[in-house]
């Protein structure tokens, strides 16, 4: 235990809010606020279900955005549902409805996928005809 605390003392101390500059090497952020770790450590945006929270935040900070963070941190009863939505929006793109509504792509891969088997039916049967009748 001794030699724990020993040693934790001599780790330097690192800043908790970091930069893309120190993960990337040029800064990508912007002014926009590093709030978590991300996927795999990256300091990047991406609506996703199974990482809820990305690393920064949507929108980079403006005057109006920097008010509402002032007024969110006193009651929240006092901000009305419009101010609510404007914070959501600032650190989000999207709600968790707009990004896993369906998008329809099925109806397409379903499409393609029976127009090849047909095609390969086609292709089948004018292989079957041509050797039985052996017209080429």
């Amino acid at each position: 235990m001794e030699i724990m605390l020993a040693f934790s003392r001599r780790l330097p101390k690192l800043p908790l809010v970091y930069t893309a500059r120190s993960v990337y090497g040029w800064c990508r952020v912007g002014n926009r606020d590093v709030v978590g770790h991300g996927v795999n450590g990256t300091v990047t945006y991406k609506d996703d279900a199974h990482f809820p929270f990305p690393a920064v935040r949507f929108m980079e900070n403006n005057p109006i955005v920097c008010m509402l963070r002032q007024r969110e941190k006193c009651d929240w009863r006092m901000l009305c549902c419009e101010e609510k939505k404007a914070l959501y929006r600032a650190s989000f793109c999207q709600t968790f409805s707009e990004f896993q509504h369906p998008t329809g792509t099925w109806k397409l891969q379903i499409g393609v996928t029976l127009f090849v088997c047909s095609l390969g039916f086609w292709c089948m049967m004018f292989r079957y005809y041509c050797s039985k009748f052996s017209i080429t």
